[in-house]
């Protein structure tokens, strides 16, 4: 059985696929915004890493402990 009604199994799996895609896309680029980005965005890209629990997140999460600012810190 399909776990969206109308989806077939292999609809699901491709949109669960697609998900995935963007999921690792949007977190790689969050990650990358913390090395180059200033204090407001690199808070906000903490808090939305800290947010999606992505273990690919977790390395660049650690490494803000830290930060020079208190509140990445606190969001890491």
């Amino acid at each position: 059985k399909a776990p969206l009604p109308g989806l077939s199994a292999w609809a699901a799996a491709h949109l669960r696929h697609r998900l995935e895609t963007i999921g690792t896309a949007e977190t790689e680029a969050l990650i990358a915004q913390l090395d180059t980005g200033r204090q407001p965005q690199r808070l906000a890209a903490t808090q939305r890493l800290a947010l999606f629990r992505d273990p690919l997140a977790a390395p660049a999460l650690a490494e803000r402990l830290t930060d020079s600012s208190r509140e990445v810190r606190v969001a890491a």
